[in-house]
């Protein structure tokens, strides 16, 4: 079981974001000074909602949001942490 986590940062929507175990995409938005932002210390993950960023976000960002996501999954791959649910096929 892996215990660690790949975050990549989104500097078109300044945010990080991770992908659990299922392939599903969280984010956290970058404080002040680019860190992930925290409550209490713990970093705070909300589930990425596509539906709500493509009617919320520009072109760019939902496109860059996809970008990120697609990084993710590779990098899980290329790790050998690929997800074993929804996400397992292959990305272009």
């Amino acid at each position: 079981m892996n215990t660690e986590t790949l975050i990549m940062f989104c500097e078109a929507v300044g945010a990080w974001y991770f992908c659990d175990s299922e392939g599903y995409l969280y984010y956290t938005p970058a404080d002040i000074t680019g860190a992930p932002s925290t409550n209490n210390g713990e970093l705070d993950w909300s589930e990425v909602d596509f539906y709500e960023l493509y009617d919320s976000a520009s072109e760019e960002q939902y496109r860059a949001v996809e970008e990120v996501h697609e990084n993710l999954l590779k990098c899980h791959r290329a790790l050998d942490w690929a997800p074993k649910g929804r996400w397992a096929g292959k990305v272009a």
